[in-house]
């Protein structure tokens, strides 16, 4: 977990409270840098206590304002691992 990225994210004004959960569980996998260590969906929504369908709606709504950016890459075993790339961080 990166104390920058979880700080970053809690100064984000994104309109909605379930956007601004959905990236602060996200944003508890970034490392070290920008990227995120490709999380599935489903521990995204396990962690946020939501439906997988809400945490891809809130995550499309991020990536649309320019909050994030993701590709998703399928597992061996059918999971949906979320490649994320956070907005600028600077300042």
């Amino acid at each position: 977990m990166s104390i920058q990225a979880l700080s970053w994210a809690l100064a984000q004004r994104v309109g909605s409270h379930t956007d601004k959960h959905v990236l602060i569980v996200a944003a508890s996998y970034a490392r070290h840098g920008d990227v995120a260590p490709l999380p599935t969906v489903q521990k995204i929504a396990s962690c946020a206590e939501m439906k997988e369908r809400s945490v891809m709606s809130s995550l499309r709504r991020l990536k649309t304002k320019g909050v994030l950016t993701f590709s998703i890459e399928q597992d061996e075993d059918g999971s949906d691992r979320i490649n994320l790339q956070f907005g600028n961080r600077e300042g």
